[in-house]
């Protein structure tokens, strides 16, 4: 839709409402109104009709380039407006950990690429409740998220993450197929670097009333595969983080088989970019169909 302010810019640069009128697809009768309500607006007349053409009065001369500025900045909006709905310009922000980026989203992102080639990708990894606040404050579009972490966020739920025992194949609880808490409690336990209100070990073993502390603790999952390779110790994994790190290690579950629901989070529908919107919607599609990040 073409802006009143822009009409009169068009009148006073072809200096006809005929010439302004056949330009922008308008009848004379529309664009001489539109003028005039903008004279209304502004308590005076602004432009005249002469022999030579329609000309600015003094009055339109003085309040033509703050008239410009609007339409200028009008354009502008516009211009960003088409760019952020514009697959092939748009950038798609979002928040990640670790295990959801090794995984699940390589191969989602890629096919999303093939078909929309120039879409940008921006990823920041954090825990839970810094990816949450990152949605919270608009510095990223949406987030992967465990279910229970969400809070506000609007969440779109996919598939459950299964909490595995890891263990030295030659340890003696690699015998048993399933583990229980009291079993991981009792021998030296290797935790991740991340919050105990997030880390479901400790929320399994404080809801099973299990006294347990850790004797090491891992910047990251693949530090601790190398610390139970070594025999440091004994943890626990989500079976995304594992898959493909199994080599050297004893995978075993865990009594009552805890695990995260992995979600998508937003804070609006409608704020995300279009492109963020359908990458979403292209995951949920897969989801829907059956895609399995852990299948072979």
């Amino acid at each position: 839709m073409i802006s009143r302010y822009e009409i009169f810019c068009e009148v006073t640069e072809q200096k006809s409402f005929t010439k302004a009128a056949e330009k922008l697809g308008y009848t004379q009768g529309a664009i001489s109104q539109t003028v005039k309500s903008i004279e209304e607006e502004l308590g005076t007349r602004l432009l005249e009709r002469r022999r030579d053409g329609v000309t600015l009065t003094r009055g339109g001369e003085k309040f033509y380039p703050y008239i410009r500025d609007i339409f200028i900045a009008e354009r502008r909006l516009r211009q960003e407006a088409e760019a952020m709905n514009n697959l092939d310009t748009g950038e798609i922000r979002m928040g990640i950990f670790t295990s959801v980026s090794r995984i699940f989203l390589p191969p989602v992102m890629k096919a999303f690429r093939d078909e929309h080639k120039n879409v940008k990708f921006s990823v920041r990894h954090g825990e839970y409740s810094e990816a949450r606040e990152w949605v919270m404050n608009g510095e990223v579009d949406f987030t992967f998220i465990n279910s229970l972490e969400g809070g506000e966020l609007e969440l779109y739920e996919m598939f459950d993450d299964e909490l595995c025992a890891i263990l030295r194949p030659d340890h003696p609880l690699a015998k048993k197929e399933i583990i229980e808490l009291e079993d991981l409690a009792s021998e030296p336990l290797i935790l991740i670097d991340e919050q105990p209100s997030e880390n479901l070990l400790v929320k399994e073993f404080a809801k099973a009333g299990v006294e347990t502390g850790a004797s090491f603790v891992g910047y990251d999952e693949y530090s601790i595969y190398a610390m139970v390779k070594q025999g440091l110790g004994v943890s626990a994994a989500y079976s995304l983080c594992i898959k493909g790190f199994e080599e050297g290690l004893a995978v075993r579950k865990i009594r009552g088989n805890p695990s995260r629901r992995i979600c998508i989070g937003w804070k609006s529908w409608e704020s995300m970019s279009y492109a963020a919107r359908k990458f979403v919607e292209y995951i949920k599609e897969l989801h829907e169909q059956g895609f399995d990040p852990l299948a072979e």
